[in-house]
């Protein structure tokens, strides 16, 4: 499985809605993205919004905003049904005061 990351909207004030979009992070020759389990840190504080038992996959996104400006930090990691863990991507999001 390959990840990669990828934010369709990387800048913003602290009323945008972030969407992260799994699907075009990760790729996996096997597996379809619904079948590929994903995780997100929102925060980058090592406390896991989504986690393995929510239920999320590759297929699914997910939304967040920030309420402080600051480079916000938001990990992904992905795995598939064949091996534990398979890839992690970063992706920093600029909040700007409005």
């Amino acid at each position: 499985m390959t990840v990669a990351g990828v934010l369709a909207h990387h800048e913003g004030t602290p009323t945008t809605l972030f969407e992260f979009d799994p699907s075009v992070l990760t790729w996996d020759p096997i597996e379809t993205r619904d079948q590929i389990e994903v995780r997100w840190d929102l925060n980058g504080d090592g406390i896991w919004e989504f986690d393995w038992l929510d239920g999320q996959t590759a297929a699914q996104s997910v939304t967040w905003s920030y309420a402080e400006p600051a480079i916000h930090r938001a990990i992904l990691e992905a795995r598939s049904s064949y091996s534990e863990l398979n890839g992690r991507a970063e992706v920093f999001v600029e909040v700007v005061s409005p």
